[in-house]
C-alpha cells in the first residue's frame, strides 16, 4: 500500500500506458455514461473541455524520455487551483477504453464523483481516481492471498511487480482487471483443494458471481474460466454435480462476455486508420500459414518473449522509461523460484492438472495475440504488438503450473521470505529514483 500512494504521488499525470483514455473513460461512467457513443470522428463521450485540456497537456510529455515537465511542483500547483468547468463541453475520442465494461472503472468513477463533490479540479479528481484505484485493486489482491490454498507468496511477488504497482497506482482498468483475475483463480482453487465437500451453496454463488466479474473485466480473460474444470477434476465426491457446477462457471463467463459485446458491438470503431477487422479475418483465411507463423513468432520468438517479459515485470512511463535489467532479473528469478517452491498453501497439484492450468494459459494468451491482430494491427502486418502487461492476469495460474516442482523446507521457507521483503524495499527505492528523474524539474 505504501508503495502505491508513493507512486501515486510522483507519477505525473497520463504518464501510465493510456492513462488519458482511462480517466476519460472512468468520468464518462461517472456521469452516468455506461455505454459510449460513436461518431465519425471515432468512439468516445461528451465531457468537460478542462478535462480535455488537462489530458492534452500531460500527455505531451508521453514516449520521450528526454523530457521534464518544467517546474514540476509549480506546474502542479497551478493545475490544482483550475477548478472543472462542468458546463463547456466537447465529444472526446477514447476509442481504445471506449468499448470497456464499466466494472473496472468503478473505483475510479467513485473517486471522480467525491472529488467533484468536494470541488476538486481536474487533478484533484485524478487524485482521488488513482487513490480509490488503489485501495480496490490492493484489497481485492489480499483477499486472493488469504483464500488461495497455494502460491500466496507468488501472488504477492507478482502483485508486487513494478508493472503491476504502475498500474494500481493509476487510473487504469488493468489494476481491477489483475486483481479480479488473481481472486477468481484462487477461488477456484480453493473450491477444488480447500477440502470442501459436495458444493456448498455460499461458495458456489460467490464462485458463479465471480465468473459474471471475470466477463465484465477486459473480455479477453475469459478463458481464465476453463480453470473451473479444476474442480471435478480433484475432488472425488458429487463428481457429477461439480461437473455442472463447472460447465455452469464456464457459461456464465461466456454469457456475461457476449452480452457486453451486444452492447457496445454498434459503438465500435478503429483506433487507427486502415484497421478493419473484416478484411483482417478474410486476410487470415487466404494466409492461414503466414498467419500462423505471425502468432508463433509473436507468442515463442526470442525477441517478442523477452519484450513481453520485460514489459510484464516493469516499463514504466507509457512503456518509455525501462527499470535496470538487474532489477527485473532479480525480481523475474525471485517469481520463478517461489513459484517451483510453491508449498506455502495447504494443496497440491498433480502434474497433469499443472499441464491443463499450463495448457488453458498458453490458449489465453494466443487468444489475446489473435484478438489484438484483429482489431488493433493493420491488415496484413506481419507482427502483432501484445504488450507484456496484458500478461498479467496469466501471471498467477502460470506460476500454478510450475508449482511445488522444487519443494523448499519450512525453515528455509521463513529465510526465503525475509529476502523477499528487504529485496523489495530496495527494489522501489530504485524505482521511485528513476521515476524522479524520469520527470521531475525544478527549473523552466
Amino acid at each position: 500500500m505504501g508503495v502505491g500512494l508513493l507512486l501515486i504521488c510522483l507519477t505525473p499525470p497520463m504518464q501510465t500506458p493510456d492513462e488519458g483514455a482511462h480517466f476519460e473513460r472512468a468520468w464518462q461512467i461517472a456521469e452516468g455514461g455506461i455505454v459510449p457513443e460513436r461518431r465519425k470522428e471515432g468512439t468516445g463521450g461528451v465531457l468537460p473541455v478542462s478535462v480535455n485540456s488537462f489530458c492534452r497537456w500531460f500527455e505531451q510529455f508521453n514516449h520521450d524520455p528526454s523530457s521534464r515537465i518544467p517546474n514540476t511542483l509549480t506546474t502542479y500547483r497551478e493545475w490544482h487551483d483550475q477548478p472543472v468547468d462542468p458546463d463547456t463541453r466537447m465529444f472526446i475520442v477514447f476509442s481504445n477504453t471506449a468499448a470497456y465494461p464499466p466494472l473496472p472503472y468503478l473505483p475510479q468513477a467513485a473517486g471522480i464523483i467525491v472529488a467533484r463533490a468536494g470541488g476538486a479540479s481536474v487533478a484533484g479528481c485524478l487524485l482521488l481516481c488513482r487513490l480509490f484505484n488503489l485501495l480496490t485493486a490492493v484489497a481485492v489482491t489480499v483477499w486472493a492471498i488469504r483464500i488461495s490454498p497455494v502460491q500466496r507468496w507468488t501472488i504477492v511477488l507478482l502483485a508486487m511487480t513494478p508493472m503491476s504497482m504502475y498500474l494500481n497506482a493509476s487510473a487504469s482498468s488493468d489494476a481491477l482487471t489483475n486483481a479480479i483475475a488473481m481472486l477468481f483463480v484462487a477461488s477456484i482453487l480453493r473450491f477444488a483443494y480447500g477440502g470442501d465437500c459436495g458444493c456448498p451453496r455460499r461458495r458456489g454463488t460467490w464462485l458463479l458471481l465471480l465468473a459474471v466479474l471475470l466477463g465484465l473485466i477486459k473480455q479477453g480473460y475469459f478463458p481464465l474460466a476453463l480453470l473451473a474444470l479444476l474442480i471435478p477434476w480433484q475432488s472425488g465426491e458429487a463428481r457429477r454435480l461439480k461437473w455442472l457446477f463447472a460447465i455452469a462457471i464456464i457459461a456464465v463467463t461466456a454469457i456475461s462476455v457476449a452480452t457486453w459485446g451486444i452492447v457496445v458491438q454498434s459503438t465500435y470503431s478503429p483506433m487507427r486508420d486502415n484497421i478493419d477487422p473484416a478484411a483482417q479475418l478474410t486476410h487470415v483465411r487466404e494466409h492461414l500459414t503466414d498467419f500462423f507463423g505471425t502468432l508463433l513468432n509473436t507468442l515463442f520468438g526470442p525477441k517478442y518473449l523477452s519484450r513481453h517479459v520485460e514489459q510484464f515485470l516493469g516499463y514504466l512511463g507509457t512503456l518509455d522509461t525501462p527499470l535496470p535489467t538487474w532489477l527485473l532479473t532479480i525480481h523475474g528469478i525471485a517469481i520463478g523460484l517461489t513459484a517451483l517452491r510453491g508449498n506455502d498453501g495447504t494443496a497440491r497439484i498433480n502434474a497433469r492438472q499443472r499441464l491443463y492450468v499450463a495448457a488453458v494459459v498458453l490458449t489465453n494468451y494466443a487468444l489475446l495475440a489473435f484478438t489484438i491482430y484483429m482489431t488493433w494491427m493493420r491488415v496484413g502486418d506481419t507482427e502483432i504488438r501484445v504488450q507484456g502487461r496484458y500478461l498479467i492476469p496469466l501471471g498467477f495460474p502460470f506460476c500454478i503450473a510450475l508449482s511445488g516442482l522444487w519443494p523448499l523446507g519450512p525453515s528455509s521457507a521463513v529465510r526465503w521470505r525475509s529476502w523477499l521483503a528487504a529485496w523489495l524495499i530496495i527494489e522501489y527505492s530504485v524505482v521511485a529514483a528513476i521515476v524522479v528523474h524520469r520527470y521531475f524539474s525544478l527549473t523552466q
